[in-house]
């Protein structure tokens, strides 16, 4: 027959906290010590790194942007898929929801054309393509002698 060798369980705590019900429990230290932002503003630059304009609108203005043109049928083939996937749905919506809420924040944007886009970690814009055109696009990149390394389809 073998035994079994039981020890209690040990945690690191607080010493200035307890479990017992009638003494006093200190409270958690505030989170703000452990987050790299202000509470109140979950979308901004770490502490310690400034941004180069205090308008969100100015400095975005002035980023490099790659510039792709897009005819105004293909624009409205993509916004209109953007409500019918599944993924991107919930993402696309016309009301910014209220900046005083502390959630995380979404890094989807809806453009002025109706253009979807994730900002990455790095604050790039990257197209959101919806699941209606996904076939389109990974031909039209397969495809195109100028976007890929063969000569096109054949």
């Amino acid at each position: 027959m073998s035994t079994v060798n039981e020890s209690p369980t040990t945690m690191e705590s607080n010493p200035t906290e307890t479990t017992d019900e009638n003494s006093p429990t200190t409270t958690p230290e505030p989170i703000e010590d452990e987050l790299p932002f202000p509470l109140d503003d979950h979308w901004t630059y770490p502490i310690g790194v400034k941004p180069s304009s205090t308008a969100f609108d100015d400095e975005w203005l002035n980023k490099p942007h790659l510039l792709v043109a897009m005819k105004p049928l293909l624009i409205t083939a993509f916004s209109q898929g953007y409500p019918q996937d599944k993924y991107f749905a919930p993402k696309y919506i016309e009301d910014i929801p209220n900046p005083k809420t502390i959630l995380t924040p979404s890094h989807f944007r809806k453009s002025k054309n109706g253009l979807l886009y994730f900002i990455d970690a790095d604050w790039s814009a990257r197209l959101c393509i919806p699941e209606s055109k996904i076939h389109f696009v990974l031909k039209w990149i397969h495809d195109s002698p100028f976007e890929s390394t063969h000569a096109g389809s054949r």
